[in-house]
């Protein structure tokens, strides 16, 4: 069991919400390094968030709590993981990658009446950028669903970590930097 002090810990957290904005970047990296005490290049927020963390859990958890990536989130492990909320957040994002890969291939098969007329299938439009957007706002819905009733626990803790690092995720797009990885991909293709 945790103890209360989790509780002031998740209070003293800056509110996150998917939003990509200078004031809103700004206000959550200040709060995060100002909690800290450290400078902007000396630890990411995610660390810092670790460490308040490690305060609080308990080994097992604390272990849990760190092994949480968005580039392996949707693992085997991870999806039989005893905490709930992260096995089926990992699971809704194994799924999500499933459709995704699914809508690629009927899209290079030039088969679009195909993608509308599939149900449940996903419906990602615009740029890549605005795709890939989109992708991690169906992320950050299903984690507030699945925020639904936790509030100081570990759950609520490994749900906002994870909101976190969609967020940071977002804010480190770079449209121009993108773009040029786009043009090169196609030429060699």
């Amino acid at each position: 069991m945790i103890s209360g002090d989790l509780e002031y810990l998740m209070n003293s957290l800056p509110y996150l919400s998917f939003q990509n904005t200078t004031e809103i970047r700004q206000r959550v990296v200040a709060l995060f390094y100002a909690y800290a005490g450290q400078s902007v290049e000396q630890i990411s927020l995610v660390h810092i968030l670790e460490d308040e963390a490690k305060k609080f859990l308990s080994t097992q958890d604390y272990i849990l709590f760190c092994t949480i990536d968005l580039d392996t989130i949707y693992q085997t492990a991870i999806q039989q993981s005893g905490n709930q909320a992260l096995a089926e957040f990992s699971k809704f994002t194994f799924d999500l990658k499933e459709k995704v890969c699914q809508l690629r291939k009927l899209r290079r098969a030039g088969n679009n009446k195909a993608v509308s007329d599939q149900p449940g299938m996903l419906s990602l439009e615009g740029t890549p950028l605005e795709q890939e957007i989109q992708l991690l706002r169906y992320q950050w819905d299903k984690l507030e669903d699945l925020a639904m009733g936790h509030y100081a626990n570990l759950e609520a803790l490994i749900l906002y970590k994870l909101k976190m690092m969609l967020l940071l995720r977002w804010w480190g797009f770079d449209a121009l930097q993108g773009f040029e990885k786009f043009t090169q991909l196609a030429k060699d293709n």
